[in-house]
């Protein structure tokens, strides 16, 4: 459930993310952005990672992980 959108995302984009259904839907502003490239069994692989600040703190949601996330602006 990844948005494969997501390498259109930037810096103070405000996001709505939830992930895979366990955790309530949360809001948050993308505070920066990082790309990480697999060496080990998939090399190759990209995934990326946004640090979120949402009103519970920092968060930080790799794309690898299940997180569904939505653009809000």
């Amino acid at each position: 459930m990844i948005n494969n959108r997501a390498n259109n995302y930037k810096t103070g984009d405000l996001i709505r993310y939830l992930y895979s259904g366990y955790i309530p839907e949360q809001y948050g502003i993308i505070v920066s952005k990082t790309r990480l490239v697999a060496k080990g069994a998939k090399p190759g692989t990209e995934s990326i990672v946004f640090t979120v600040m949402t009103s519970c703190g920092i968060e930080d949601i790799s794309t690898d992980d299940g997180w569904y996330i939505v653009k809000l602006n």
